[in-house]
């Protein structure tokens, strides 16, 4: 379970590790397929993208479509026995339905392997798995100027990366200007940033930050 706030990096370290598996699956025997299904739409097109997924792969004929516990019912016996790691991403605490199905899940097979990100800890057991919490904050400031640097056009990081590290880790407000330590803010400060913003943190007061 990844858990952290929006813009943290959950998403993209769910994407990462699938990647990782998905290159090395030759020689990984405890993986066999890879569903990566993001939460951003409702629980019901998310249930339907994995059924579909499964009727082309032949792991199962058609399965029953609009009843909730039908469709889960199906999807849990499709992958018995199946070698995979499920991923969840995005997925609200308060969806039941795929907090139910995550659960059905481990229930049944010891070989679903089932990486899910939220914004809150997910309490779901299973004598067939060992949870796993992985919970993410927010970057220093060390790495989070060096995501801003290397994203940032108008930045010279061999010129003034040490200067830059001065004035932003002395001030709290500046820290805030390029993102808070938020992965997400900080790439998207980057990118708007204007060439005279970006020489104008150069120039800004340093204020100890508290």
């Amino acid at each position: 379970n990844l858990v952290g706030d929006h813009g943290i990096g959950c998403s993209s370290l769910a994407s990462a590790v699938s990647h990782y598996i998905n290159e090395r699956r030759s020689t990984m025997l405890s993986i066999e397929s890879i569903y990566f299904l993001r939460g951003h739409n409702q629980y019901s097109d998310i249930l339907e993208k994995l059924r579909g997924q499964l009727e082309n792969e032949g792991r199962t004929q058609c399965l029953p479509g609009g009843d909730d516990s039908l469709l889960v019912d199906g999807l849990v016996s499709a992958l018995s026995g199946v070698k995979a790691l499920v991923v969840l991403d995005d997925i609200r605490v308060e969806d039941n339905v795929l907090i139910e199905f995550s659960a059905r899940l481990l229930e049944i097979s010891n070989s679903i392997r089932l990486l899910i990100s939220t914004s809150k800890e997910v309490n779901i057991t299973s004598p067939y798995a060992e949870r796993q919490v992985y919970k993410l904050g927010p970057l220093n400031v060390v790495p989070a100027i060096t995501l801003f640097d290397k994203a940032c056009p108008h930045a010279d990081i061999n010129a003034k990366d040490a200067t830059l590290l001065e004035k932003i880790s002395s001030s709290e407000s500046l820290f805030k200007k390029i993102g808070g330590g938020v992965p997400a803010d900080t790439l998207k400060a980057a990118k708007q940033f204007k060439k005279e913003e970006y020489e104008n943190l150069f120039q800004a007061q340093s204020h100890t930050r508290d």
